[in-house]
């Protein structure tokens, strides 16, 4: 222990030691032989762009809160970093909002409150993700921890005990979000994995995905949108190739899940009028970004095919028949003057068949035909489908309430 050599002329502490021929006050901090001091010094600069007294006692709070085992609460520094990141996110002011008041609870927490500031960092990090996540903000965690600087270790804590805080459940995650995960992690070009989460997106629409491993269809479209983007120079590239140069292995699944794209983008690329190489072995290579801005414009369509297909036919089931009639939603005359059938979706009790109905029967006198049918009670409400009853239904239907009442 070095002796005290000293009083210090700044504080009174008779705290003075000789410390590599500096007199150091132990107490504040002052080195009492200033002509000593050079640029070398590591506090020389902060010294300098202060008052003594102001830098002293900075540095003696500092110290003393160091030993006291007291960090900063972290709630400006938490806000500052939900702010920042959000904009190069570029997370909506909801989302912000959200964030910032859910760290504001969080950071108070007995498990937090006394730790350091990276754990704060990343707790303020987590706020921001799962807000986003709940948002509907599609982004894998290690490129948000790219992005904010935090690393996944920490981040991936911070999110669990917020989850587990807020008894939050995240939506899971989606083949896309898969998609950017893997490119992210494989260094996939980002033209390459917005093609691929394109031709995943038609794979989905047709039921590919289901009940399948997601990586092989992921593999697939990489290498469908690779070999596509330079068919030159990727001409003799294989699949199995490509998988080894990713460190894969290549199986039959890899080969199903591939053949079984192309086959669904080339029926998609017959259809469309100017594509060319038709029947080459390579066509979906040579035509994929047509096929993709095509099946676009051709799902839109179809959609809005369907949905106006439907509400005709919900206009016939509700009485409309001076506008519509059945001829209108299940086939459509052509320009030669032959049908065309369309096949509309209608759920199973529609498709039940009925019996004709006697215009003379007489209604059963339970039935209050006055009353408005909003007022005839929800069980009955539940029945009518814009149909006609038989004889026999309206029986089972009086018994059936009559038990219920008694």
């Amino acid at each position: 222990m070095e002796s005290k050599i000293g009083q210090c002329a700044l504080c009174g502490y008779n705290a003075l030691v000789m410390h590599d021929g500096y007199m150091v006050c132990e107490e504040c901090g002052t080195i009492n032989n200033e002509d000593m001091i050079t640029s070398e010094f590591h506090d020389y600069e902060g010294y300098q762009s202060a008052s003594q007294n102001k830098w002293i006692m900075n540095d003696k709070k500092k110290h003393l809160a160091h030993f006291d085992g007291k960090v900063p609460d972290g709630k400006k520094e938490g806000l500052s970093h939900i702010k920042i990141y959000s904009k190069l996110l570029t997370f909506s002011s909801d989302m912000v909002e959200r964030a910032e008041n859910m760290f504001s609870l969080v950071y108070k927490d007995k498990e937090v409150i006394h730790t350091v500031m990276v754990t704060k960092e990343a707790l303020a990090s987590a706020c921001l993700f799962v807000e986003g996540r709940k948002f509907g903000q599609v982004i894998s965690i290690k490129e948000f921890s790219k992005v904010t600087g935090v690393k996944v270790g920490p981040l991936v804590k911070a999110i669990n005990f917020i989850k587990k805080k807020f008894c939050i459940t995240l939506p899971k995650s989606t083949i896309a979000e898969m998609c950017v995960e893997i490119a992210f992690k494989n260094n996939i070009a980002p033209d390459v994995r917005r093609a691929a989460q394109e031709i995943i997106l038609l794979c989905d629409r047709a039921w590919l995905v289901t009940g399948r491993q997601p990586q092989k269809i992921i593999w697939a479209a990489f290498y469908i949108a690779v070999k596509s983007n330079s068919l030159d120079e990727n001409r003799k590239l294989t699949q199995t190739n490509f998988l080894k140069n990713h460190g894969l292995k290549f199986n039959v699944q890899d080969k199903e899940r591939l053949n079984e794209i192309l086959e669904i983008l080339k029926d998609i690329g017959d259809t469309i009028p100017w594509a060319s190489n038709k029947n080459k072995k390579d066509f979906v290579y040579h035509n994929l970004n047509d096929i993709l801005k095509y099946s676009r414009m051709a799902l839109m369509e179809k959609r809005m095919k369907f949905l106006k297909e439907m509400e005709n036919s919900q206009n016939i089931q509700n009485g409309d028949g001076d506008e519509h009639d059945e001829s209108t939603c299940q086939k459509r005359k052509l320009q030669s003057g032959d049908e065309e059938n369309i096949d509309i979706f209608q759920p199973p009790i529609l498709k039940k068949v009925r019996l004709p109905v006697n215009e003379d029967i007489t209604i059963p006198s339970s039935i209050n035909v006055d009353c408005d049918i909003e007022d005839m009670g929800s069980d009955i409400d539940e029945e009518l489908d814009g149909y006609l009853r038989s004889p026999e239904e309206v029986k089972q239907m009086e018994i059936a309430r009559a038990l219920i009442i008694d």
